[in-house]
Order: structure tokens, then C-alpha cells, then sequence
């Protein structure tokens, strides 16, 4: 992942990808449909969102994504600076999702 200059995320349906964590935790940018969860991943630089289904979308932010990545992009990365914070992040969406849907039986 931290040789990756962009990940890129074109899904129709979304949870809560791991891979954009794990992206966000290497401070790779990100260009991904919103959808899901991945809307409330993403934060300011991090990422480009898109609209799902639509190329010219796709393509106008992998454009906008190359922009983000290169030799200036740092590894350190304001929102997600462990792997404890990625796991607090993951556990508080999961805790979103089942309160949200009523409990699990």
C-alpha cells in the first residue's frame, strides 16, 4: 500500500472497506464512489468521492487523485495515526451500523 500512489474504490455497494483504512492509515490518497460508509471514512485531503456509476465521475476524480499523491505526500496522517486508531474507527462504525439496525438476534 505505501508504494501505491492512489487507491481507487469505484464500488456500487460499500460497508466499511477495510482497504480504505488501510490506505488512510499509509496516507495514500483515495478516489471512491460515495457509497456505504466511505463517505464518513474521508476527510479533507484523504480522498476524492465520487458519484457510483458514472465514468465521467470516475474519471474526473482519478485525475483529481494523481493530484494528491507524489514525493510531497506524507505517510502521517492526521485522522488515523495507529493501527489502535484504525481499530477505534472501525469499532465505533460497527457500533454505528447494529444501533442503527436494532440489535443483532
Amino acid at each position: 500500500m505505501n508504494a501505491c500512489n492512489l487507491l481507487c474504490l469505484p464500488s456500487h455497494n460499500e460497508g466499511c472497506p477495510n482497504v480504505v483504512l488501510e490506505a488512510m492509515a499509509c496516507g495514500t490518497p483515495i478516489v471512491a464512489t460515495r457509497v456505504g460508509e466511505i463517505p464518513n471514512l474521508l476527510h479533507g485531503d484523504q480522498g476524492i468521492l465520487v458519484r457510483p456509476e458514472e465514468i465521467d465521475s470516475l474519471s474526473d476524480g482519478l485525475r483529481r487523485g494523481l493530484d494528491l499523491s507524489g514525493p510531497s505526500r506524507s505517510a502521517n496522517n492526521d485522522t488515523l495515526t495507529s493501527w489502535q486508531d484504525n481499530a477505534a474507527t472501525v469499532h465505533r462504525l460497527l457500533n454505528t451500523a447494529v444501533h442503527s439496525h436494532g440489535e443483532l438476534s
